[in-house]
């Protein structure tokens, strides 16, 4: 029962890490995010059958890289592989087309001893404050026979 009053919640330290998506996220690029379409490469077949098939394959043709400065280009091969379908394939190291989202920015390491107001810590040292409490807390538990 010890342990019990020991650990009342307003004598506890609070431990937290955020990473707001609004200031630590954003858009990364396909290598930084380790894109599987980019390390492997990847294909693209439209059907030219039909209206939009034509108008995607003509993008890819002709519209994609317009304007893109030539380190920012992605280079493809074409092939038709049976009537009606254009195959595009794109080497490894090619962007994909998605928006790959990471952490830009390392989180706010911020812990609140007791009721206390938090206090921001550097991350290494964050780690080893908790890592001391909860070696202490375990002496405890360990103490008052709960282990």
């Amino acid at each position: 029962m010890t342990l019990i009053r020991t650990l009342d919640p307003r004598g506890q330290t609070h431990w937290k890490v955020d990473a707001p998506a609004a200031t630590h996220h954003d858009i990364i690029s396909c290598r930084d995010a380790d894109c599987a379409d980019f390390l492997a490469g990847f294909v693209i077949d439209c059907l030219t059958d039909d209206a939009m098939g034509q108008a995607r394959a003509g993008y890819i043709r002709h519209q994609m890289n317009e304007g893109e400065p030539p380190a920012r280009r992605r280079y493809f091969k074409e092939s038709v592989p049976m009537p009606g379908v254009a195959r595009f394939w794109f080497p490894p190291g090619t962007r994909c087309f998605r928006q790959h989202r990471g952490i830009v920015r390392e989180g706010i390491f911020s812990v609140t001893p007791g009721a206390a107001s938090p206090s921001v810590l550097r991350p290494l040292v964050w780690r080893d404050d908790m890592n001391e409490e909860l070696w202490k807390l375990k002496d405890l538990r360990k103490r008052e026979g709960y282990e």
